[in-house]
């Protein structure tokens, strides 16, 4: 790179600058390091929950919990001390009828038809 002589005005100019969005860069810096820290906690999440699904994708072909079953909160007419409804959570498959979600299978009918009679020959 050439070597270039700045004026004092310039260098003066740029340090103002370099003043002026220090805040902005600190902001940027420890947003940046909170994100890196949450993307290590999200890494970290996917793992433990791919490993406790495993047997459940190896069982149907490869679908999660969050593919056959809905989580379902339901209010109960009972209440807690403080007078709030006691909630209950239950699990229910999605597709009771055949526990995995259906296959969408096309008719053959309207599979695409490429080859052409040059093609065959």
């Amino acid at each position: 790179m050439e070597n270039k002589n700045f004026t004092q005005k310039q260098i003066a100019n740029w340090r103002r600058i370099a003043m002026n969005v220090n805040s902005d860069v600190i902001k940027r810096d420890k947003i940046q390091s909170k994100i890196d820290e949450l993307k290590i906690e999200l890494e970290t999440l996917n793992n433990m929950i791919d490993m406790q699904e495993y047997p459940v994708k190896m069982a149907t072909g490869g679908y999660t919990t969050s593919d056959i079953f809905v989580k379902n909160i339901v209010t109960t007419d009972k209440v807690d001390a403080n007078g709030r409804p006691i909630k209950k959570t239950t699990y229910e498959l999605k597709h009771p009828e055949s526990i995995l979600p259906p296959i969408d299978v096309v008719p053959e009918a309207e599979l695409p038809t490429e080859l052409n009679n040059t093609d065959i020959m």
